[in-house]
């Protein structure tokens, strides 16, 4: 998963984890733990994207596009994972044939 994807699905998780009330409170306060979770290069894209709507009343940021989003961005992450631990359960096992027979 490159930086672009991991930012945009930090964000959007965030987001969908907590309610609207909690949010506008941080970032009203300036509180690092909006800060930290919402670039504003990230918030301006997903603003223009339709994937978070700042000025709607209903209880989560998040529309139902950014939840498809979150969506999609979760199974590159997971499918990034997979991907990661076979390529290590390969060396592994490579390791233990040159092992086994004794290969320099």
């Amino acid at each position: 998963m490159d930086k672009i994807n991991r930012e945009r699905y930090k964000t959007l998780k965030f987001l969908s984890d907590n309610t609207r009330a909690q949010i506008t409170t941080w970032k009203e306060k300036g509180l690092k733990e909006y800060e930290n979770n919402v670039p504003k290069h990230v918030e301006d894209y997903l603003v223009k994207k339709g994937f978070i709507d700042l000025r709607g009343n209903s209880r989560d940021m998040i529309t139902d596009r950014g939840l498809a989003e979150l969506k999609t961005l979760q199974v590159i992450r997971y499918q990034y994972l997979s991907l990661v631990i076979s390529i290590v359960s390969i060396l592994l096992s490579i390791l233990a044939l040159i092992k086994v027979y004794n290969l320099p």
